[in-house]
């Protein structure tokens, strides 16, 4: 009776603490949202936009391209969200009809929202309306990291949906217009669909997760990165004699997809797909030799801002030595998180295409249960070692983002004792395990530390409004 009724407990508290992450989550997003990224930041977020609304209201992709594929196209200076008031560098936008450059789910989400809305003209399809559905992706994509982590444990569930919901460039990013967001929210559900069906075998998984392979694909062809990760989890574990159903229908959804695309752009003009695939399929080199070095890089890049973050730089530490150490004795690790993450990679490097920080979205709910994980392994080993990276990365990058060089001068001996004090602390746990009192104070000093750094990232986000935008860039 005792033991239910704790366990009970544990799930309200659960409970209570995941809503929290959801609410502050959705607060953090909503604030300054169509101020920061600044309006014309990065320009394709109004080529999502006008795509789904000329397909939903002229039955015909229309949309600004650059990329040179296509037969008709008309320079256009559509003064959205006044962007050549203040700008006169912006060129104007290629309108391209039929457009192309990706499937049109994202678009459709965008511009479908718009149209509830009655916008009807490209002009008016302002930030402030095409990136809300976003925001409301961005919740849904906490709460899929949060259940993609309860399959690890309960802790690693409640830190990655707090650091999913607080961390700048995750936050920032999410509020873009961009496919990639879309692109996480169906590897998640794909991911976490199939693991429940390796563990219940209920063919309402496989379906979920086939869908979300179609789905994903649709979004964007870098959705090709989904069905290899459900693939490589449904062949890690495969048995002798096991029939190849499950792996056939993925691959047919997977395949299916790519048949819709192709038909949606014969539709229109077969021609110019073709040559739009063509030229997209040129891109590998766009972002160099840096492509994954750019992985590790503290800066979040849009095409015209960037954001210094140094939580992505510890989520990738954090991801190698979980590969390194943890992948080959923890099915858990290698379900939720190394073969997910590595499928996208692939992906990611062979397309290629310019070091943009979108692009990296869809890794991010892996890297943040990494660094979950670790942190929950540190506070359940009482070793501060770990936690001292968390203190030292994001807090390092972030206090320089929100406090000018001069400015910071003022507390970098605050910094730099209390860095101090903790490594001092460290050694002495390191050497006094078996005490006490160590194994008392360290577990409180590691929730101390993560609860600081929730503020901060809070107090980052508040902080970046539009001045603060334009100032740290």
């Amino acid at each position: 009776m005792i033991k239910e009724s704790i366990k009970k407990r544990n799930k309200l508290i659960f409970l209570i603490l995941l809503i929290g992450a959801l609410l502050l989550g959705d607060s953090l997003r909503k604030k300054h949202y169509s101020q920061v990224p600044h309006p014309g930041d990065t320009l394709d977020e109004y080529s999502f936009g006008w795509l789904g609304m000329s397909l939903i209201q002229e039955g015909y992709p229309i949309a600004w391209s650059g990329i040179g594929a296509y037969k008709e196209e008309e320079l256009k200076k559509i003064n959205v969200d006044n962007i050549y008031d203040g700008d006169l560098s912006i060129a104007p936008f290629p309108i391209s009809k039929p457009w192309f450059d990706h499937p049109p789910l994202a678009g459709l989400v965008a511009g479908g929202y718009a149209s509830l809305k009655g916008v009807s003209d490209f002009e008016d399809a302002s930030v402030i309306i095409i990136r809300r559905p976003f925001l409301y992706i961005g919740i849904v994509n906490i709460l899929l990291t949060a259940i993609l982590g309860l399959l690890i444990s309960p802790t690693v569930s409640i830190i990655s949906a707090y650091l999913y919901a607080t961390i700048p460039s995750i936050v920032i990013s999410s509020r873009l217009v961009q496919a990639e967001n879309l692109l996480t929210t169906f590897f998640l559900i794909s991911t976490i669909a199939i693991i429940y069906y390796k563990k219940t075998k209920n063919k309402i998984y496989l379906y979920l997760s086939g869908a979300s392979v179609y789905l994903a694909i649709l979004t964007k062809i870098s959705g090709i990165s989904v069905a290899i990760a459900v693939i490589f989890l449904l062949l890690a574990s495969r048995r002798k004699n096991q029939k190849p159903n499950d792996l056939l229908f993925i691959f047919g959804s997977s395949i299916f997809a790519l048949l819709t695309f192709l038909l949606y752009g014969a539709y229109y003009d077969l021609q110019t797909f073709i040559n739009v695939l063509l030229q997209n399929s040129k891109r590998f080199f766009g972002a160099g030799a840096n492509i994954i070095t750019g992985l590790f890089n503290q800066a979040f890049r849009l095409s015209r801002r960037r954001l210094t973050d140094g939580w992505p730089l510890l989520g990738w530490v954090s991801f190698v030595a979980i590969a390194t150490f943890d992948a080959f004795k923890n099915t858990k690790i290698r379900s939720t998180i190394i073969i997910p993450a590595l499928s996208y990679l692939v992906i990611f490097v062979l397309f290629g295409s310019e070091s943009y920080g979108w692009y990296r979205i869809p890794l991010f709910p892996f890297i943040v249960l990494s660094m979950a994980y670790l942190l929950d392994k540190a506070y359940q080993s009482r070793n501060l070692i770990y936690p001292l990276f968390f203190y030292f990365i994001p807090i390092g990058a972030l206090q320089i983002l929100i406090i000018d060089i001069t400015s910071f001068q003022k507390y970098a001996s605050i910094f730099k004792v209390s860095g101090a004090l903790l490594i001092l602390i460290g050694i002495i746990n390191h050497i006094y395990r078996k005490n006490k009192f160590m194994k008392n104070i360290i577990p409180k000093l590691i929730i101390g530390i993560f609860i600081g750094l929730i503020l901060v990232n809070i107090y980052t986000v508040g902080y970046l409004d539009v001045d603060a935008w334009y100032k740290v860039n």
